[in-house]
C-alpha cells in the first residue's frame, strides 16, 4: 500500500505563533484546532507541530523537561488528543517534534544525574573530567550557541556536554537504558494516535566514544550557515546513529498504518544526507535537504540540487522539499526577496517536484521575515553576546487578517513576538470547510483516501528534473478535457459532456462572445482562466457598466467607489478585504456568500443548479445559518440530492422544478422575485438569468491583483461576482 505521506503536503505549525485561542499572546493547541478548516481547505495531509512537551523554554521547547506531557502554555494532554481526533476527521495526520539529542537541565533525569556519582541517571549524559589545573575541556568541540560545548557542573565536579545551550545537556546514546527509554516514549505517543515524529538533530544524537577533536571545516556552505569553523565529524554523524534509526523504524513499522519518521539531517553533503534513508526502507522515510534549501531560486542551481538529490537517494527512498523553517529565514525573504511573483514560483516548485513538499506556516500567503527590535528578541541565539543571528524573524505570529490582533490574538493583546508586515500574497481566506475536501465516505476514520480517479499532485520521473511521468495513450474516442474547462467530466465518446450539457453549450456559445443585457457585447472569461487575453481599460469598464447595469462589478483597474457614484449601489467589499479563490463553482459560490452576509440579510439565497454549485451554496448558507432555496431539474440524480441535503442539513430546501436546468432556473427567478431574495447564479451560466436583475460572472484574479467588488442591489436583491470586460 502506498504510504500516505508520499501524496501529502506537510505543513509545519510553529505552535506559539500560529493562533492564540485564550488571548494571552501565545499560540496554543486550541488555536490549531480552530484553524484546521484552513489547513483542510489548503489540502494539507499532515501537520508537524513544533515542540509541545513541557519545557522551561530556554530554547522555546527544544529543552524538554517531560517527554510524556504537554506544556501548560500550549494546552493539555487531553487537548492534544482532541487535536489529533479533529484533524483525523478532516483527513490530516499529526506529527510531533521529538528532541532525543538532549534534555532540559531541569529534566528529572539530569537533576538526578548531577546529584550523585552513583545516581541511576548519572550515565545517561555525556560527562568528562576537566584537564589540568585550568580545567580545560577534553576536546575542541564547539556549541552552536558559541564557545565550548563543555560546561562544568559544580555539584557533580565534572564537565557535561551540550552541543547547544548549557541548559540543554546531551544524552549519552551509547547507554542502552537511554535507548530503551526512548523506545517507550515513541510507543507512548504512537499509541495515542500520533502519526509520526520530526526528529530534531537526527544526525547528532550519537557522539564519538573517544571524544576526538573535530577537524577544520572545508565546506564553505557549512561555515556560512553555521558560523562554525569546525566540521562535526566526531560530535555528530557517527555511524552508530544508524542503529538507533533502524531500531525506531522497526517500532514505527509495527503500527498500522506505519508511523512516519522525518529527520532533521543538518548536513551539507547530499550523499551523507541520503545515507540517513538507509537502504531505502529501514531508516528515515523523509530527511531534511539543506543543500536544496540553501540553493538560490534559479533554474540551474535548483536543477543541480534536485538532480544530485534524486541520484543520491537509495532505491525506494523518497525526497522531501522545503524552503522555510523555524531555524532559517523564510523562503519569501531568502529566496524571493519579498517579490510575490517569485513566491508563487517557489511554491509551484515545491508542490510539483517529485517528492513530499513541506510548507512552513505562512508560506502559503508569502509571509516574510520580520525585523525584531533588540528589546523584543526571544531567541537565545540572538541575545547580546551570541555568535549567531536571531531566528525570531522567521517565527513571528501568523497574520490571519488585517487589523488589530491580525486574527492571531485578541485586539489589544501584545503577542509574544511582534507582528510582521502584510504578507506578500495577502491574508489567508476566512476559515472555511470546502465540501469537496471532506473525507471520502469509504475511507477509514482518520485516513484521507481520495476517490478512485481523483487528481493527485503531479509526480516527476526520478531520472530527470521537470519531465513528467509518461502517460498511457488514450483509447480512441475517449473524451479529453477542453482547454480552460477544468471541471469537464470525462465520458467516453462524448467529449466530456452529456447531451443536454452539449446542447446548452451550443446555445450559449461557451467561451465565445455573448450578449447579456442591453445589447452590450462582453466576454465572460471561461473557467480556469487566470490571466485574460484582453485587459479592459477603465473607459471600457465604465461603458460596460452603463450598458449592463449589473448588480456588481469586480475590476482591478477601476476603483469601486467611482463606479458606485456613477452607477449607484454600495461598496461592500474592497480590494484589501476580498479573499480570492480559484475554484470555479463550489468555492467561488460560497466565497462570495460568506463574505457578503449583509447582502443575504439573514433571509437566505436562491440558486438553480444541478451539481457542485448547489453544494457550495448549501454549505455556505448552513455556515451562516440562513436558508438556501435550491431549484433543480426533476432529472437530478438521487445521489446528488442526497449530497446537497447532507451538506446543507436543515438549512437547505430543495425544489424539483421542470425537466431541464433552464426551466428550474426560471422557476428559481420567479420565486426570488416573489420573496425578494438574491439569486446566486452558477458562474458558468450567466445568461440564464440575464435581464432579471442578476448577472453572473466568474470570479478570477486579474494580473494586477485582487479586484475591488461593487455590489449594487437591484430589484428583489441580486448578487454578482466577477470581471465584466467588453470586447472591442
Amino acid at each position: 500500500m502506498r504510504p500516505w505521506w508520499r501524496d501529502a503536503v506537510l505543513y509545519h505549525v510553529y505552535c506559539r505563533s500560529f493562533a492564540d485561542s485564550d488571548g494571552d499572546g501565545v499560540g496554543d493547541l486550541r488555536g490549531v484546532v480552530d484553524h484546521l478548516d484552513h489547513l483542510a481547505w489548503l489540502g494539507i495531509g499532515g501537520i508537524w507541530l513544533s515542540p509541545t512537551m513541557p519545557s522551561p523554554n530556554a530554547d522555546w521547547g527544544y529543552d524538554v523537561a517531560d517527554y510524556r506531557d504537554v506544556d501548560p502554555a500550549l494546552g493539555t494532554l487531553d487537548g492534544l488528543d482532541d487535536l489529533v481526533a479533529e484533524a483525523g476527521r478532516l483527513g490530516i495526520r499529526v506529527l510531533l517534534d521529538l528532541v532525543p539529542n538532549h534534555t532540559s537541565d531541569r529534566h528529572p533525569w539530569f537533576l538526578d544525574a548531577r546529584s550523585s556519582p552513583t545516581s541511576a541517571h548519572r550515565d545517561w549524559y555525556v560527562w568528562a573530567d576537566p584537564e589540568g589545573e585550568t580545567g580545560a575541556p577534553p576536546n575542541n568541540w564547539l556549541s552552536f550557541a558559541g564557545g565550548s560545548a563543555w560546561t562544568r557542573d559544580e555539584a557533580a565536579g565534572r564537565l557535561y556536554l551540550h552541543n547547544y545551550l548549557a541548559e540543554q545537556p546531551d544524552l549519552d546514546w551509547w547507554n542502552p537504558e537511554v535507548r530503551d527509554a526512548f523506545d517507550e516514549i515513541l510507543r507512548f505517543w504512537f499509541d495515542r494516535g500520533i502519526a509520526g515524529f520530526r526528529i530534531d538533530t537526527a544526525n547528532r544524537i550519537v557522539k564519538d566514544r573517544l571524544l576526538r577533536d573535530n577537524p577544520p571545516a572545508r565546506d564553505a556552505l557549512h561555515r556560512s550557515v553555521t558560523g562554525m569553523p569546525l566540521e562535526q565529524r566526531y560530535s555528530a554523524n557517527r555511524p552508530e546513529v544508524h542503529e538507533v534509526l533502524r531500531r525506531w523504524r522497526r517500532i514505527a513499522d509495527g503500527y498500522d498504518p506505519p508511523r512516519l519518521l522525518l529527520g532533521e539531517t543538518f548536513l551539507f553533503d547530499i550523499a551523507a544526507m541520503a545515507g540517513y534513508h538507509g537502504n531505502g526502507d529501514d531508516e528515515l522515510q523523509l530527511a531534511l535537504n539543506l543543500p536544496f534549501m540553501f540553493s538560490p531560486l534559479a533554474a540551474d542551481a535548483m536543477r543541480d540540487a534536485v538532480t544530485r538529490t534524486v541520484d543520491a537517494l537509495p532505491d525506494g527512498a523518497w525526497p522531501l522539499w522545503n524552503g522555510s523553517s523555524h531555524d532559517v529565514p523564510r523562503l519569501a525573504t531568502r529566496w524571493c526577496g519579498g517579490d510575490p511573483a517569485r513566491v508563487r514560483c517557489a511554491l509551484l516548485l515545491l508542490l510539483t517536484l517529485r517528492g513530499t513538499p513541506l510548507l512552513y506556516y505562512g508560506d502559503e500567503i508569502g509571509m516574510g521575515d520580520t525585523t525584531v527590535p533588540p528589546d523584543r528578541v526571544r531567541d537565545p541565539l540572538g541575545l547580546p553576546g551570541s555568535a549567531r543571528a536571531s531566528r525570531d524573524g522567521a517565527r513571528t505570529p501568523m497574520r490571519w487578517r488585517a487589523g488589530p490582533g491580525a486574527g492571531f490574538t485578541a485586539a489589544g493583546v501584545e503577542p509574544w513576538l511582534p507582528f510582521g508586515s502584510e504578507p506578500g500574497l495577502g491574508a489567508p481566506p476566512l476559515p472555511r470547510r470546502h465540501p469537496a475536501a471532506r473525507r471520502h465516505p469509504r475511507a477509514p476514520r482518520g485516513r484521507h483516501e481520495p476517490p478512485a480517479g481523483a487528481a493527485r499532485r503531479p509526480r516527476l520521473e526520478a531520472g530527470g528534473f521537470g519531465h513528467r511521468r509518461p502517460q498511457p495513450r488514450r483509447p480512441a474516442g475517449h473524451g479529453r478535457r477542453r482547454r480552460g474547462d477544468a471541471r469537464t467530466r470525462h465520458r467516453p465518446g462524448t467529449g466530456g459532456r452529456s447531451g443536454a450539457r452539449r446542447a446548452r453549450a451550443a446555445r450559449l456559445g461557451r467561451g465565445r462572445r455573448r450578449r447579456v443585457t442591453g445589447g452590450a457585447p462582453v466576454r465572460m472569461y471561461g473557467r480556469g482562466v487566470l490571466h485574460p487575453d484582453h485587459v479592459p481599460t477603465p473607459a471600457e469598464i465604465r461603458e460596460a457598466a452603463a450598458r449592463l447595469r449589473p448588480v456588481a462589478i469586480a475590476t482591478a483597474l477601476e476603483p469601486a467607489p467611482r463606479l458606485s457614484r456613477e452607477h449607484g449601489g454600495e461598496v461592500l467589499l474592497k480590494r484589501e478585504d476580498l479573499q480570492i479563490t480559484r475554484s470555479y463553482k463550489i468555492r467561488g459560490a460560497y466565497n462570495l456568500i460568506e463574505q457578503l452576509p449583509d447582502v443575504i440579510r439573514g433571509r437566505g439565497v436562491v440558486c438553480a443548479s444541478a451539481g457542485n454549485h448547489a453544494q457550495g451554496v448549501a454549505y455556505s448558507c448552513a455556515r451562516l445559518g440562513v436558508p438556501a432555496f435550491v431549484f433543480l431539474p426533476r432529472s437530478t440524480p438521487r445521489q446528488k440530492l442526497a449530497r446537497i441535503r447532507e451538506i446543507g442539513g436543515e438549512h437547505t430546501r430543495i425544489e424539483l422544478a421542470g425537466d431541464s436546468y433552464d426551466e428550474a432556473a426560471q422557476t428559481a427567478i420567479a420565486f426570488a422575485d416573489t420573496k425578494g431574495l438574491p439569486v446566486v447564479p452558477p458562474f458558468d451560466h450567466p445568461d440564464i438569468i440575464a435581464g432579471q436583475g442578476t448577472v453572473g460572472l466568474e470570479l478570477v484574479e486579474a494580473p494586477t491583483g485582487p479586484p475591488d467588488v461593487l455590489v449594487v442591489p437591484v430589484g428583489g436583491g441580486g448578487l454578482i461576482a466577477g470581471i465584466a470586460a467588453p470586447v472591442r
